[in-house]
């Protein structure tokens, strides 16, 4: 979007009103050579057509600075520092003009012309922006492809490093609040398409058709998919470099060196798994629920006309896809039984107490066990965690696929905004993606959802939680703090480096 925004307000405005002053300025230097021109008819004609074309480039290029800061870091320095040259120049003709009611030399045009000049030559040679930010991206779920699809839409080189596995099923509901995001990253078919629940707030799409839709704007965006397993990443001084295991030549390990890596592995990679990122049990603002629970869960064909989900007395609840055409039952355990068997009995009597026919069953029921997790941290030099690897929610909350895609923009907006910024700018991007997204893992920035009447934390899902805890919220509130000054520091830097 950046790079679009400045190819279309600058880059053609701005070179095409640099050629026509470019040429008015060489033609008054031709015709009136040094010659005294106060009061001279002609030359006035002339510079008042100039002068429309001086605001023409002035405000365009003001204008990108003031909208688009993370677009102009797009330009190579080179035309960055040549625009400046011909705004300066063009102002200085302009206050000439100003001040004499006219002009006495044609110099500052000439100057004008030469800087102008300079602009449209730099433009039509097709060096104009500067070499990509190159980005890997583990995992291929909601979050990778959200991620991969926002950064590429940005202008960044995308790797998106994806192993071959099982196909995911079941449903997921996407919170309003996820929307907008979902839309811009390529899944705005779902967004149209999906069936809402009664409140207007959670929208239901099966995780298939959430990833095909979101790997098709991949495919349509050109990025490259490789079917590597990340193995490790190290830091460098400016960038990392990624080791991956192609199984396709025995698991042989190559490297891959790129500007950032972000992890969406879903906490399954390595470098999640290391003691810099690795997750930890949490309850902390949630409170009602526990850190890990065991859950047994059954499929059955879908009900008509009972809406996208429901809850029983004892907590046990359906997720209801209708356009899918399945329904899936969960019950969580009181205590943790990881890889336990269901019997039918089970899942019979887990059905009846959703009041689904048991006779509709499908396929054989499961167990697992769920985990509510947060990182210890979720940036850590030119590394970003997103998804699950930042943080785990309990599945009644149904939001898993609504954090993963606010992490992804969040981690996109980090990239892009660190684009050719100093070292310590880049740390503070870093520090300030973690407060983020920690703040986001303890529910503290989750206000409530339009309409429900009801506050909403962080992966509180369609049946809602109780408002955050008094001790998250001082923590949230320290991390606000700490990302906003990271964000003003950002926007003075781009201030520095654009309008010096």
């Amino acid at each position: 979007m950046g790079i679009n925004l400045i190819r279309d307000i600058v880059l053609q405005r701005f070179a095409e009103s640099a050629k026509r002053m470019a040429v008015g300025a060489e033609t008054l230097v031709a015709t009136y050579g040094d010659e005294a021109l106060d009061g001279r008819q002609a030359f006035q004609a002339d510079i008042l057509a100039m002068r429309c074309e001086l605001g023409t480039l002035s405000e365009s290029y003001k204008h990108v600075l003031r909208d688009a800061p993370d677009a102009v870091a797009a330009l190579t320095p080179e035309l960055r520092e040549q625009m400046q040259v011909a705004v300066r120049a063009a102002e200085a003709a302009s206050d000439t003009w100003h001040e004499h009611r006219g002009a006495s030399s044609v110099a500052p045009f000439a100057a004008l012309a030469d800087a102008a000049t300079g602009v449209a030559e730099i433009v039509s040679s097709g060096a104009a922006f500067a070499r990509p930010v190159r980005v890997v991206v583990g995992g291929e779920g909601p979050a990778g492809l959200a991620t991969a699809n926002l950064l590429r839409e940005s202008g960044a080189d995308v790797q998106l490093m994806a192993p071959v596995g099982q196909a995911r099923n079941g449903s997921v509901m996407i919170d309003r609040r996820g929307w907008g995001v979902l839309e811009r990253a390529g899944g705005a078919k779902v967004v149209a398409e999906a069936p809402v629940d009664h409140t207007g707030n959670f929208k239901m799409a099966s995780l298939p058709w959430l990833e095909r839709e979101l790997g098709t704007r991949a495919k349509e965006l050109g990025i490259r998919r490789q079917p590597f397993a990340v193995a490790d990443v190290e830091q460098l001084d400016d960038g990392v470099r990624v080791h991956v295991a192609d199984p396709r030549a025995g698991g042989g390990v190559t490297t891959i060196d790129a500007d950032w890596y972000i992890d969406a592995t879903g906490g399954s990679s390595p470098i999640s798994k290391s003691n810099t990122f690795g997750r930890e049990l949490f309850e902390g603002s949630y409170g009602a629920l526990p850190s890990e629970r065991t859950f047994i869960a059954a499929s059955a064909k879908a009900v008509e006309g009972r809406g996208l989900g429901w809850t029983a007395k004892d907590g046990t609840f359906a997720i209801n896809d209708v356009r899918e055409g399945v329904l899936t039952a969960y019950r969580g355990l009181d205590e943790v039984d990881k890889g336990m068997t269901v019997t039918a009995e089970q899942a019979t009597q887990l059905l009846r107490t959703l009041e689904v026919d048991p006779s509709t069953m499908i396929g054989t029921p499961w167990s697992f066990t769920a985990q509510q997790t947060l990182a210890r941290s979720a940036g850590q030099g030119r590394v970003l965690i997103v998804g699950d690897g930042a943080g785990t929610v309990m599945p009644v909350q149904q939001a898993g696929v609504f954090l993963a895609l606010t992490d992804a923009e969040r981690a996109a907006k980090t990239v892009i905004g660190a684009r050719n910024a100093t070292r310590e700018a880049i740390d503070d991007a870093v520090r300030a993606f973690d407060a983020e997204s920690r703040q986001a893992s303890t529910g503290a920035v989750a206000g409530p959802v339009p309409d429900s009447g009801h506050g909403v934390m962080r992966g509180a899902g369609p049946h809602g939680l109780e408002q955050i805890a008094e001790d998250a919220g001082d923590a949230a509130t320290a991390a606000t703090e700490q990302a906003t000054r990271a964000h003003d520091e950002q926007t003075r830097m781009m201030h520095r480096v654009f309008l010096a």
